[in-house]
Parts: C-alpha cells; structure tokens; sequence
C-alpha cells in the first residue's frame, strides 16, 4: 500500500522481524560460530532490496538492510570460521500476499505464476553457503533481472515500475 496511508503498527512488525529480529539473531549466534571457529549464516533478503519499490517502501527498505547488514557482518566474521550469505529471491509461493492484505486477483495471480517454492528458494540459498558466495538471486528469471537492475539508475527503478505496479494493484 501507500506507505502514507499504512498502519504503523503493521510496518513497525514488519521491521522488527526483517530488521531487529534478523539483527539480534545474527548477533547472538555469530557470536557463538566464531568462537567455535565454524558456522554458516543464511539470510533472507529480496530483490526489491536491491532497489526502491513503490507500494512495498518498507518492506523492500527492510531487505536492502538484510543486504547491506549481510555483507557488513561477512566482512566483520571474515577469519573466524564464520561465513554469511544472503539469498535474494523473487515471488515465493507462500500467503505473502494474503498476509500483506494484497487483494488484487491480477497482482495475486502474477505472483502465483511468477513464484517459486520455498523448497527452491532454500536450495538456492544453501547453495550459496556451500560455494561461499556472499549475495545470489535465486532461480534464473530472477538472476536475470538481478543482472538488468543494475543497468537501470536507483532513482529511475521506482518511476519505471510504479506504472506496472499501479495497474496489477488497482486493476
């Protein structure tokens, strides 16, 4: 939704859990990887955290976070043993949109055609940690936009998909 228009307690949930929960995990159990000297930290970002993302601001903020947070941690880790990675996918087939209170049939069947599995997304992801890599979009389609999104300015993204945006969403 708008994000002017959004309730804030549903936003400051979704930030707790994206940012503050991620956060604290990560801490708590990085901490103890390292002194072990062993470990493997897989984080959940998305795409949109690549990039702004109209009627998703907060949600595509809090995964640039888990992006950026990921990377910093892999850096600060780097000779303990430990190492991060964080997976990017795409639409997964879960009650995301159901949850978010998304009720457009169009943007809901998009969704549904344009997802994978969390058994897909997961394989991607431990296939990240097991060739050390520190970022990846899961599945092909969206390697492939990963690769084209850089092509496009930041502040340019959110003008070119909220068009696209405004028609699945309001149609």
């Amino acid at each position: 939704g708008r994000s002017a228009e959004l309730s804030s307690d549903k936003v400051e949930s979704m930030l707790a859990l994206n940012v503050v929960g991620l956060t604290s995990l990560c801490s708590l159990f990085g901490r103890d990887m390292a002194i072990a000297g062993s470990g493997r930290i897989l984080n959940v970002g998305s795409l949109v955290g690549k990039y702004a993302m109209p009627y998703f601001a907060s949600y595509a903020a809090s995964k640039s976070y888990v992006l950026s947070f990921s990377l910093a941690l892999r850096a600060e880790l780097k000779g303990s043993g430990v190492s991060v990675s964080c997976v990017l996918p795409g639409y997964i087939r879960t009650a995301f949109d159901e949850r978010a209170g998304i009720e457009s049939p169009a943007y809901r069947s998009f969704s549904e055609r344009n997802g994978m599995s969390a058994q897909a997304v997961a394989r991607a992801g431990l296939k990240l940690l097991e060739r050390n890599k520190p970022y990846g979009a899961a599945g092909a389609r969206n390697r492939f936009a990963s690769a084209l999104s850089v092509l496009v300015p930041r502040s340019l993204m959110p003008v070119m998909t909220k068009p696209f945006l405004d028609r699945m969403l309001h149609a």
